[in-house]
């Protein structure tokens, strides 16, 4: 069962409990709404719109501070900026919020000894098949894959992959911030040649160059993981500046005020601003 609360803010609204046949825990999303969804297009029309889904959807949204405390992206302030000033499509935003206890496994692409995980694919199907549906009987969507995408960091950048990669004919369009390649062994770097066999999505694809200590690159490599990902999407098809968008963010941490502010040149690229001729 989906429960609605009252909007937070203006624009924000908040479906509890919302249930999978592919996951047993429940699922709180929220929903973000441009400025001008209750408005009317000048032929007397209700106007639809793309719709960009997130994970980690509790650390998006500044308007959502009351119900979720640590927001660091500020997505909603970044959207409405630039909706404002016409350098994006007005699109709706829906975060999928993930518990801490349950986040590593849904996120993963496969179960290993150490760690409850590997529920990435039941997570992917869940998005496609029943988040999806929801939010497109729920409110005015444009429904086709050039106008669905999906993000992530870290943990939800692999998963927002592994989504991607396993319903390219849904998900048109993919927002990957600092992904975790390194899981398993890198085995999200062998899924990208059976997924360039179907429809590519369009793929934003970033890595911070401050993310992680000696440790961390010692073990993880993060910023050459990144650079052994956007290489192995190109020699599979992907084409950079067409369908593939790669960025090295100096100095940026691994965090969410990075994330945040690296998602003005994500929506920029992926949901610019259609002329009407282009629509």
């Amino acid at each position: 069962m989906v429960i609605l609360k009252s909007p937070l803010g203006n624009n924000l609204k908040v479906h509890e409990h919302f249930s999978s046949c592919f996951l047993s825990p429940e699922h709180t999303l929220l929903v973000w709404l441009p400025p001008s969804y209750s408005d009317s297009s000048s032929d007397g029309l209700a106007a639809r719109y793309p719709v960009l889904y997130m994970n980690d959807g509790q650390g998006l949204f500044e308007s959502a501070v009351d119900f979720a405390p640590h927001t660091g992206w500020r997505l909603d302030t970044t959207a409405l900026a630039l909706v404002a000033t016409n350098e994006i499509e007005p699109i709706i935003i829906v975060g999928i919020c993930s518990e801490q206890r349950e986040r590593d496994a849904e996120y993963t692409p496969t179960p290993v000894w150490w760690k409850h995980s590997g529920l990435a694919p039941q997570y992917a199907k869940m998005l496609a098949e029943e988040v999806k549906p929801f939010i497109d009987s729920a409110y005015r969507t444009l429904q086709s894959r050039e106008n669905t995408g999906l993000g992530g960091a870290s943990f939800g950048g692999l998963a927002a992959l592994t989504a991607g990669f396993s319903y390219p004919n849904v998900f048109g369009k993919l927002a990957v911030l600092s992904p975790s390649v390194w899981w398993d062994g890198k085995i999200i770097l062998e899924q990208v040649h059976p997924a360039a066999k179907t429809s590519r999505p369009r793929i934003w694809l970033s890595i911070g160059t401050g993310e992680g200590g000696w440790l961390t690159d010692w073990i993880i490599n993060p910023v050459a993981s990144a650079r052994l990902l956007r290489d192995a999407l190109t020699a599979n098809g992907w084409q950079t500046g067409n369908d593939l968008f790669y960025l090295e963010a100096e100095g940026d941490a691994h965090t969410d005020q990075a994330w945040g502010k690296r998602m003005s040149a994500v929506l920029k690229t992926l949901f610019p601003k259609q002329s009407q001729h282009d629509r």
